[in-house]
């Protein structure tokens, strides 16, 4: 939990980029000074707020990577208006420069924190996946071993602990897929950021691009550019493969599991 250096001093840079707009706000024009003015210094004043509740909270919350996406929404905002307020309010280039200097000052480690806590969620998640593992192995082994039971002892005891191993049962592999649909978005989230943040530069990217612009190919420039345009042959094939995908999904849920509880899970799994 607690504040680190570096966490600390996001803090000060967008406590000075709050300094900064209200400098603007106090030499513009009245017309201006309590409309689009105040505004924008509302929205750095909450970049403050937001980024000093994150960092209070544990590294890779839920709750923390959601302020600083907020954060993160809100400077955005602020990038946006600042060239037609600096036309509306006449402050020079000075001022409008002082600002975007100050946005890129807090972002580039705002940005690095959000990588880093995103990766720290993404670990968490597979250890929770490894425990909802075993939580279904543990599972399946007591229902097998109640089910052999009832099968020799009908008294109404043992049907009451053979139901009772059935809902453990489909209630830990039930756990268990939730914790898979949550890696993945995590993990998603996290390639998605850094492809957001860092543009891909290497020579395959560079290459492909060559390619597809030369012979009219559909390639993606990134794997989460999806509104490109694509021919009908490639809107086939794309389909063809999305469904050989979904088709393999529970398979490969089954094949993350450890040796005995993948041989067993369907066959046990209670109906």
């Amino acid at each position: 939990m607690a504040s680190s250096r570096n966490d600390f001093r996001l803090i000060k840079l967008a406590q000075n980029l709050f300094s900064d707009i209200c400098e603007i706000q106090s030499v513009a024009d009245k017309g201006y000074r309590y409309t689009v003015c105040q505004d924008i210094r509302k929205k750095s004043e909450d970049v403050v707020h937001y980024i000093r509740r994150a960092n209070r909270l544990d590294s890779g919350s839920e709750d923390r990577i959601q302020l600083q996406f907020k954060a993160d929404e809100l400077l955005e905002d602020i990038k946006d208006l600042l060239p037609p307020v600096g036309k509306l309010l006449k402050i020079g280039v000075k001022y409008e420069a002082q600002i975007e200097l100050s946005i890129e000052k807090l972002q580039n480690p705002l940005h690095n924190w959000m990588e880093r806590d995103q990766k720290i969620s993404v670990s968490n998640r597979v250890k929770i996946v490894r425990r909802k593992n075993y939580g279904v192995f543990y599972a399946m082994k007591v229902f097998s071993i109640m089910r052999d039971h009832v099968a020799g002892d009908q008294s109404e005891r043992s049907l009451i602990a053979y139901e009772e191993s059935k809902a453990r049962y489909r209630i830990a592999a039930e756990d268990y897929k939730k914790a898979i649909l949550s890696y993945d978005e995590a993990l998603r989230r996290y390639r998605a950021t850094q492809d957001r943040f860092h543009k891909d530069d290497s020579v395959l990217a560079e290459l492909l691009a060559q390619i597809a612009a030369k012979k009219k190919l559909d390639v993606p420039v990134s794997q989460f550019v999806t509104d490109f345009k694509m021919s009908e042959e490639t809107i086939k094939e794309k389909k063809g493969f999305e469904s050989m995908v979904n088709g393999q999904y529970m398979k490969e849920i089954g094949d993350s599991l450890c040796e005995e509880t993948r041989m067993k899970l369907k066959e046990n799994f209670p109906k």
